[in-house]
This record gives C-alpha cells, structure tokens and sequence, in this order.
C-alpha cells in the first residue's frame, strides 16, 4: 500500500457513503440477529451508545487503512486484508470503549463476534460485487486456435498468474494459455486460475507433440520462474529445444525489464548470526513488547483520543504522520507520530518559517514525548522495539551500520539514554553496538530506568560510557581482516552508506528540521 505524506491525503478521500452507512447498520443488525427483543425500552439506553462508538470507530478504521480510496474494478487479496483489519480495528476500539464505560451489560456477549462479520462482509461484500460486475462488462472475447498464439508458461508462480490475469484485461486477447510446466512435483496436476500444471520443464517435447497430436499447436513459451533463468543448464536446454522447433520463447523479466535496482539494494548484505542465548533473550524480548505494546494502547486509549483531539485543534487533519527509516537488517519501515507541525506553506501557497510551525501544544507534545505515542502500533507490528537502537533517516545511518541493523529499532535506547541529541552519528553507532553485544535484562531494566527520567533531567551526555563504547568499537575493528570496500562483496551496500552530505528537500507532510524531528531524542511514553 503506497503511502503519501499527510498534507496530500484529503478529508473528502478518505470516507464514503457506502461504508459509513455500513459502519450504521452493521451494529443495529448485529443486535437484530442476536435478539430482536433486544430493541427495547430497557434496553434502548445501552444500544444508542454502542451503536454510536461504533460509528466513531468504523470511522477511524475506515480513515486509517483507507478502506475508501479501494477501487472495486481491480480489487485484490491485499484490499480485502485491508477491509479485514479496518473491521477488526473498528469492532475492538468499540469493544473496549463500550466495555470501559457500560461493561458491556445492555449488550450481549457474542455482539463484538457478530458485529465484525457483519460490517466485514458489507465492506467486502459490496466491492466483491462490484468487481465481478466490472469483470464481466469488460471480459473481451476468447482468443481461439485460429486467431491466435497458444502459450505454455514455464512456471507456477505468481508472476504466471499475474501474465494470466494480464491477458484476461486485454480487450482482445491474441494469446491463450494451454498450459504450465513447473519442476515442483507438489504443483502436477494443480491449476492456476483454471488452467493446468502438465508436468516438469523437461516433458516440454512430450507435451508439445502431445497438444499438436490433437490439433493444438504451440507457438510461444513464456518463462514466468526468476529463479529458472538463474540456472544455466536448463535455460540452455530450453532454448535449444525453441531452436529446434521454432516455437518463439520470451523472459517475463527482460519484457518488463525486472530486475534488483540501485534503489532496491540492500542496506546490509548479511549480519552476524547472534548467540542462542541472545537469540533466546530476543524472542524473549518480542513477547514482552507484543504485551506491553497492547496494554499501552487498550489502558492509553483515552489519552491517544485527547492528543488527537489537540492536534486536531491545533494542526487539523490528518492527525499522524509518518516518516520512513531505516529498521532491522536494513528494511525501509515507516515510523508514525502525532503531528507537531504546522503545514509548511500556508492556504494561498506562500511558504510558512519552521519557528512559526511549531505552536505550544506541538511544543508540549515534544516535550512530553506524547507524540510518539503510536509508535506502540509499530511495536505490535513488528517494526520496532521497545529498546533498541534509535531508528534513523537513510541519510543520517552512521557508514557501517550493519551491527546496529541486527536489532529491531526502539523507542528507547542506550544511545539515547547516555547523550540523545549530544552525540555523533559514530558514537551513537558505538553506543548501538555496545549495547547489542552486552544485552541483557539488566541492561534494559537500566535504559528504562534513565528513559523515565530523561523528560525531568534532560539529555546528558555521559563521557565515561560513550568513551567505552567507542574503545569497545575500536577493539572490534582491529581483530577484523582489512578489506577493501571496493572490491569485497560484504561491504555495505546502498544508500545509507552513502557519505552524509546535504540533506534531501524537506517532505511536504510534517518534515520539520533534522535538528528537532530526526528521532534522537530520548523516547518514551
């Protein structure tokens, strides 16, 4: 799902009437499924205020995943994954907000159970509907023998069910799948959107002359396996075997012209593999951030509510913005937060001064460290830790970062806890090294100790521990072979190696300056 910065998601974008309507009725009928008696005078007080969070809620869940901006006409398994958690999402915030104030008396047990099928299944429902009323009124006509080429796909993949669903949206189609081949022998006699898996790659002779025997010519395979074009015997067998028979042979991945970019590259090629009682202490550490991560956003609800409604006061829609950084093994992840500044050009275009962004409450929140309450959601999401190493921009990631890489990015961290903003770029990466190689529950009982201090006392730099993490660094490099960067294929790769020069243009959402918003001050909720 693309992301786009916060000032270019619109109000008007993120809703429609459809699925408000379906957020309205999905309560009420839940309760009419569950008991019609239910709609009673007694009974009327408890219903009114569920069905009312409810509305509230499919709202948020709505917004959020942006359930409305899915076109029906090319509707996919990842919309419907979308519409799924925008149901979920809506049917716990419900849930929970109803069970706070009216412990849920007035309403039956099993009405959140039927609540989410309910708004789940109209969701989906209508687009579901919609997509195989595009389908049909655009199905052009089947190509035939005669009209056109039949095609053998070398491949079960997913890019052979893309090559399908392709020639499906073609007006006129002038090719026909017949059908794959695949050396998988689980995948024999399977079908990939009706259309069967016939064997392995080396019958192709076999079954060509077996089609042709019963009046069904071959003209064309096409190679829909990355992975086959990588091994040079076969390849070469096959395009002996379209010589020999002239039967016209393509690549998926030199039509579309795929390939790994610079872009693409990795940050880090491979990171060290951790002791098992390290490896232990990590899943260890993942289960304690999936529960604490829940807690703060089911016992915090309250207080996410009322900071939204203060950026809502102070700043307008949308409330949270996102910048994307650099998480464990080099994976670009997008880390969110509350919205502190204002938009960077005011309503006739004319560019805002970054010191006339920030208002109180986006100082407050700062201050507070308020605004990087939804970064719980990106704990339970995997993204981030609770502890760990600060995630940076790809432009500010120190020139070997591939130790710091190997953990989850945290809210709090021992770099952070002992200078934040008054240390390097290499130190901060010492700092992260040190503490990746000694982690422990000690250690992190002492990051949370000095992280729920540092809103009173401020950052401190801490000479004593920052020189040990830099000799600690230094013994390290020197027990190292010396490479040449140049020529070593393990060598950090892509762009956050890069030499650190002039940042980027700022982003339109809420890019403040680096100085104040570029994740090294000290986190905590």
């Amino acid at each position: 799902m693309t992301r786009l910065p916060s000032s270019l998601v619109r109000l008007s974008h993120r809703f429609r009437l459809s699925d408000l309507l379906a957020g309205t009725l999905a309560p009420l009928l839940a309760i009419l499924f569950r008991e019609f008696n239910y709609f009673s005078h007694h009974n009327l007080h408890g219903i009114v205020i569920y069905s009312l969070v409810a509305c509230g809620a499919t709202a948020f869940g709505l917004a959020y995943f942006r359930v409305s901006q899915i076109l029906s006409r090319f509707l996919s398994t990842s919309d419907l994954f979308r519409i799924l958690k925008a149901a979920a999402a809506a049917t716990l915030i419900t849930a929970v907000i109803a069970f706070s104030f009216m412990r849920l008396d007035a309403i039956p047990r099993s009405m959140p159970a039927l609540h989410f099928m309910l708004l789940a299944g109209m969701l989906a429902g209508t687009r579901l509907l919609r997509s195989e009323h595009y389908r049909r009124r655009d199905a052009g006509p089947r190509a035939t023998e005669q009209s056109g080429e039949n095609v053998i796909l070398v491949g079960a993949t997913r890019m052979a069910w893309f090559y399908m669903r392709m020639l499906g949206c073609m007006p006129e189609p002038r090719q026909r799948i017949i059908a794959l081949v695949d050396d998988d022998i689980r995948l024999h006699g399977r079908s990939v959107s009706g259309h069967l898996v016939a064997g392995p790659v080396n019958r192709l002779e076999a079954l060509v002359t077996e089609y042709a025997t019963h009046g069904i010519p071959i003209h064309r395979l096409v190679v829909t396996d990355a992975d086959f074009e990588n091994r040079p015997a076969p390849r070469q067998d096959l395009e002996n075997f379209c010589a020999k028979t002239g039967i016209a042979l393509e690549y998926m991945t030199e039509l579309f012209h795929a390939g790994t970019s610079a872009r693409e590259a990795p940050l880090i090629s491979a990171a060290p593999t951790p002791a098992p009682a390290a490896r232990l202490y990590w899943r260890l550490r993942r289960a304690v951030d999936i529960f604490v991560a829940t807690t703060i956003l089911i016992l915090l609800s309250p207080a996410f509510v009322i900071v939204a409604l203060l950026v809502v006061f102070d700043i307008g829609t949308p409330t949270v913005f996102w910048q994307e950084r650099v998480g464990r093994f080099g994976r670009r992840i997008a880390v969110h937060k509350y919205r502190t500044f204002k938009a960077p050009v005011d309503r006739h275009g004319r560019e805002i001064a970054d010191v006339n962004r920030l208002s109180r409450i986006g100082r407050f929140l700062r201050a507070s460290r308020l605004d990087e309450l939804p970064q719980a959601y990106d704990i339970l999401c995997g993204e981030m830790s609770l502890i760990g190493p600060r995630p940076l921009l790809p432009i500010d990631q120190p020139k070997d970062a591939a130790i710091r890489l190997q953990a989850r990015p945290g809210l709090t961290g021992w770099a952070q806890v002992h200078g934040g903003k008054l240390v390097t770029a290499e130190e901060k990466n010492a700092l992260d090294e040190w503490y990746i190689a000694h982690v422990s529950l000690r250690v992190d009982l002492r990051i949370i100790r000095l992280t729920l201090l540092a809103p009173f006392r401020g950052d401190r730099r801490k000479e004593r521990v920052v020189l040990q993490a830099l000799q600690f660094q230094a013994e390290r490099l020197a027990q190292e072979p010396q490479t040449d960067p140049e020529n070593d294929l393990r060598a950090p790769c892509g762009p956050a190696h890069r030499p650190v020069s002039a940042a980027p243009p700022r982003a339109a959402a809420d890019a403040p300056a680096r100085a104040a918003d570029d994740g090294t001050a000290v986190s905590c909720l």
